[in-house]
């Protein structure tokens, strides 16, 4: 073998060993990228969650109460504005919510053994509605962007489906601006009833 052919495989060598470290630092770099992305990851979910229940206010808890068991023609005739008649628990409840005193409302008429609810507790309880599923929404985009851990809110938020039946308000978000009001939460409600399901379909035994 000539001197010239020993210099070019050194230096072919050298090129070859060149781009072996090119391609490791490739890696390492991509790697430290990724553990710094979950790492800001990790720390947005903890801030998602801290915001969400430190901003759950006592009258939004009790505003999802209430609507909770309100079906579709209640909750539109809520976001239109218009009186709505409850029972006497329902109406405890409000009036827990209320700004008002009670001693002197006169926003909630009695007729036989229901409340006709209107004015200042009707605008407060759908206005509590709102900025509860808007609060919501919030959760549901930083989810839906992947900005967060998606299955650790998934879990943490998994209460918001009850089993038999539609939760997170789901008869209110479906007459809200036509049912186009919280398109986030809708994905992510789906993505937990999808999990539920999952979790509780039986799995089918091998003959």
């Amino acid at each position: 073998m000539s001197s010239f052919e020993i210099i070019s495989l050194v230096f072919s060598g050298l090129n070859l060993l060149s781009i072996f470290f090119f391609v490791v630092q490739i890696v390492l770099s991509r790697k430290g990228e990724s553990n710094h992305y979950e790492e800001q990851r990790r720390i947005m979910t903890i801030n998602v969650m801290h915001q969400w229940s430190s901003g759950l206010k006592k009258e939004f808890k009790l505003a999802e109460k209430i609507v909770h068991g309100f079906n579709e023609n209640k909750c539109k005739e809520l976001y239109d504005y218009k009186p709505i008649s409850v029972n006497e628990q329902t109406h405890d409840l409000l009036c827990q919510m209320c700004s008002l005193s009670n001693d002197t409302c006169t926003h909630c008429k009695k007729e036989n053994n229901n409340y006709i609810i209107s004015g200042v507790p009707l605008t407060e309880l759908r206005g509590n509605v709102t900025n509860y599923l808007n609060a919501l929404e919030i959760v549901a985009t930083a989810w839906q962007q992947g900005i967060v851990d998606k299955e650790v809110l998934e879990t943490q938020f998994s209460y918001l489906h009850t089993p038999g039946s539609k939760s997170a308000l789901h008869n209110y978000r479906k007459v809200a601006g036509g049912g186009n009001s919280f398109p986030m939460l809708d994905k992510f409600y789906q993505q937990i009833e999808s999990n539920h399901t999952l979790n509780v379909t039986p799995k089918k035994t091998q003959k």
